[in-house]
């Protein structure tokens, strides 16, 4: 079995997924063969430190990365500078030409392929370099292991760090615990950036909205991934003892999770806030605008101190939590009676625990193996 320690007790499960062959790693590949290379452990988890080490990995991969990772950085900002500095600097006729090129990637931004596209596309080679650089592993329950769950999941991530690298593992969301298109959020405006949109929509990211996450929820009847808080995780940075979860105030997945009556998978990257350094100032006037606008405008520093450059060479545990099991309950909406919307809210409270709970054992049973044995977890 894949999923039961010694004396059938509930069991947690591993994977590595940097360590894939190519041979492995392909959505022709039955689910079962990557099961095969499954690691399993008891309750209590995996021994200390046993999530938490680097994997070499050719050169050729590094570099790559070095290279693709700050190219990526860059074109996330160069639409929002670009104007103003063409016109400053350049005559009308050079200004013209650069917006000319600029609408015709964003028209070419339009296209939306369709889930099998995407499914393919989910195995692109630079996300699997992503894994290897990131030493990317996956850990869940057998409560959510095969066949356990068919409906669509809902997997909500935390902390986003500067760049959240466990997306990266884009077709294991899609594959692993059924075979429901796994879909990420991004903010609507990334998904409208020549280049950058134009790649996160044949990963089909779709946008953070309430109406798209529902639709594809209830009516493509696809999994939906997001990182639950936004923004404002890039400024819980790596504190020695304690991580902080914006979590307190993020009900609305919640809602929809009750809406469409699909489980909510909580899930904790251990490693998301070591991966880069956020140069933050000391007013916090930079991470209030950031929060405010739902766009980063604070600089960070990855590897070798570099600027928009790549991450550090720090391993990425992506752990699965206990599923949240939201029943399928209506919102009363503007029509409902004034005792029908509080009962609403207080059942959306109640399951907005449980999901709080269930970020809390995972990151409390994991985290000696992720090589933070100290280290609480608050919620803010």
């Amino acid at each position: 079995s894949y999923n039961m320690a010694e004396g059938g007790e509930r069991a947690e499960d591993s994977l590595d997924l940097a360590a894939f062959t190519e041979e492995v790693y392909s959505p022709d590949i039955q689910v079962d063969k990557w099961l095969d290379l499954c690691t399993t452990a008891g309750p209590s988890g995996f021994a200390d430190e046993s999530l938490n080490k680097v994997a070499p990995i050719p050169w050729h991969t590094e570099l790559e990365c070095l290279v693709r990772i700050p190219l990526y950085m860059a074109f996330n900002v160069v639409p929002i500078i670009l104007p103003g500095f063409v016109l400053g600097c350049c005559s009308w006729r050079v200004a013209g030409m650069v917006l000319t090129v600029f609408l015709l990637l964003l028209q070419a931004n339009r296209h939306r392929p369709n889930s099998e596209e995407v499914r393919r596309y989910q195995y692109a080679y630079s996300e699997r370099n992503n894994q290897k650089y990131t030493s990317l592993k996956m850990v869940w329950p057998s409560s959510i292991q095969r066949p356990a769950i068919a409906k669509p999941l809902v997997f909500c991530i935390v902390p986003h760090g500067v760049c959240p690298f466990a997306v990266s593992a884009y077709p294991f969301y899609s594959k692993l615990f059924n075979d429901r298109l796994c879909r990420f959020t991004a903010a609507p405006i990334v998904l409208q950036l020549p280049v950058v949109g134009w790649i996160l929509k044949r990963l089909g990211v779709i946008p953070a909205k309430s109406k798209s996450i529902l639709d594809t929820l209830v009516k493509r009847q696809e999994s939906v991934a997001l990182v639950l808080d936004g923004v404002a995780g890039m400024f819980n940075g790596d504190e020695p003892d304690v991580q902080r979860a914006c979590l307190k105030n993020r009900t609305t997945i919640v809602s929809l999770a009750l809406s469409a009556g699909c489980p909510i998978i909580p899930v904790y990257a251990f490693g998301h806030t070591s991966l880069y350094r956020v140069i933050a100032d000391r007013f916090g006037i930079l991470e209030w605008l950031s929060i405010k606008l739902n766009t980063s405008f604070t600089p960070f520093v990855g590897r070798w101190f570099w600027p928009l450059g790549p991450p550090r060479r720090c391993p990425v545990t992506v752990v699965c939590g206990e599923p949240v099991h939201c029943p399928k309950v209506e919102h009363p909406g503007k029509t409902g009676s004034n005792e029908q919307r509080k009962e609403y809210d207080e059942l959306v409270q109640e399951w907005h625990a449980k999901m709080m709970h269930s970020f809390k054992h995972a990151f409390d049973i994991h985290k000696a193996a992720c090589g933070v044995p100290n280290k609480q977890l608050v919620f803010v």
